[in-house]
């Protein structure tokens, strides 16, 4: 970590290309920070996760392949199926605020010490990631809470027209319309992670300024949201495409029915393992990058709009 370097500023006014250059210099600058902390807390996570995805896929297949033996068997396959489903939605609901809170805390600590995140340990980082996880609970009942309302005022609005109108073009017409609004609403949303985080601030406020500085700087979050999405998906295909080249060879002999000693072996179910888990890792590691680049686009929209640094300047100035 090179200190001679002008510390990078959340809170600054810049273009979409500062934002995306402040964003990948952040990770290059504390990637040896990042790496070891997000590995401590995910990677055990993959660990465990990789199993249930395995196992989820596995009965995926064997339902494809009809493998399901008797009446007992064609009841308890689709319940376990189902379950393993819940059981991998909640495994990566909790990666994802594990990675957030670990991230937004270092990004906290890096701005508040004067070393930066030179020699900082999982002991500092503790206090502030457990106070960010609670914090990321929150913000996921919330969401929920958001999203059920939301549908709510869908799907209410659908079963009315059903009700009284059987015409697919204007339920088609309605949908096109709702998509959009859809998107426009989840758009800002995503500021409200960073702001409950790094503001001391109450959740519903934290909803309020969000749809406040998002709404005006929407293009700025879409883009940067874009952009990093892409390079995350690069990443992520690059570690999905050997695990998913295993499970394919798997399919592909239990289609055939020819069968491959190899391919049936504990040895080479272990590989599959192996490569699940190093996807999810991974998967969880780049997603960081969009992570950081949410939090600089936050700082951009509330220096912006809000001109934060200018009012610190002038609390300050009182203080003397």
């Amino acid at each position: 970590m090179d200190l001679s370097q002008p510390k990078i500023k959340i809170y600054q006014v810049r273009t979409f290309s500062e934002k995306l250059s402040a964003t990948i210099d952040f990770v290059r600058e504390n990637g040896k920070a990042l790496f070891i902390h997000i590995t401590y807390l995910l990677l055990p996570l993959s660990l465990v996760q990789a199993f249930a995805t395995n196992s989820f896929f596995d009965s995926y297949i064997q339902l494809i392949l009809g493998a399901t033996k008797g009446a007992a068997d064609e009841m308890v396959m689709p319940a376990s199926f189902g379950v393993l489903l819940l059981v991998n939605i909640l495994s990566y609901t909790v990666g994802s605020l594990l990675l957030l809170s670990v991230v937004y805390a270092l990004m906290q600590l890096y701005g508040e010490r004067e070393e930066r995140l030179a020699g900082i340990t999982m002991a500092d980082v503790k206090p502030l990631l457990l106070k960010n996880v609670k914090k990321s609970i929150v913000i996921l009942l919330v969401s929920l809470l958001f999203m059920a309302l939301f549908l709510v005022a869908m799907i209410l609005p659908m079963g009315m027209l059903a009700a009284v109108s059987s015409s697919s073009i204007l339920t088609a017409l309605i949908l096109l319309v709702l998509y959009p609004l859809l998107i426009a609403v989840i758009i800002p949303f995503v500021l409200v992670m960073p702001i409950y985080m790094f503001e001391d601030i109450n959740i519903f406020r934290a909803v309020a300024k969000a749809y406040r500085l998002g709404f005006k700087t929407w293009g700025g979050i879409f883009g940067v949201l874009a952009v990093l999405s892409l390079i995350t998906s690069i990443i992520q295909m690059l570690v999905v495409l050997p695990w998913e080249i295993a499970l394919g060879l798997q399919a592909y002999f239990g289609l055939s029915g020819t069968g491959d000693a190899f391919v049936s072996s504990t040895a080479y179910d272990f590989i599959v393992y192996l490569l699940g888990a190093l996807m999810l890792y991974v998967c969880y590691l780049a997603m960081s990058l969009s992570a950081v680049g949410v939090a600089v686009q936050y700082g951009h929209a509330s220096e912006k709009i809000d001109h934060v640094t200018v009012g610190e300047s002038i609390e300050q100035f009182d203080q003397l």
